[in-house]
């Protein structure tokens, strides 16, 4: 991963024009998924999650594409609020806002997405 923690603090820095206390990667970050950062700032806590071009090729995932189901389901508190969009090092990255809750199983996820994005 060529994403590091100070990277992370810049974007969102940048962005949100926050104060970062810190950028941490979550453990569930592997080589074919997306790279998620849990943010911590004096505000709010944010999940910034960065693409990768390996998992957005084998699983055919794009954040542009979670970024309109965001924008679309946010307002319903149905999916986590969309803050902000751009570039890490040259990757796509957004920003949401952090909730602290169980995430959809994996299957509900694959089967549906599509849907959702027609949906939009």
């Amino acid at each position: 991963m060529k994403i590091s923690e100070h990277n992370v603090r810049s974007f969102v820095e940048q962005l949100l024009t926050v104060d970062v206390i810190s950028a941490k990667p979550l453990a569930s970050n592997r080589d074919d998924r997306h790279w998620n950062f849990y943010v911590d700032t004096k505000e709010n806590p944010y999940l910034v999650r960065v693409e990768n071009p390996l998992a957005a090729e084998q699983r055919s995932t794009r954040l542009a594409d979670e970024e309109k189901i965001l924008r679309y389901f946010g307002p319903y508190n149905v999916a986590p609020k969309f803050i902000s969009s751009g570039e890490i090092v040259s990757y796509p990255a957004i920003i949401v806002e952090w909730i602290n809750a169980k995430s959809l199983p994996e299957k509900l996820l694959k089967e549906h997405l599509c849907k959702i994005v027609d949906f939009i």
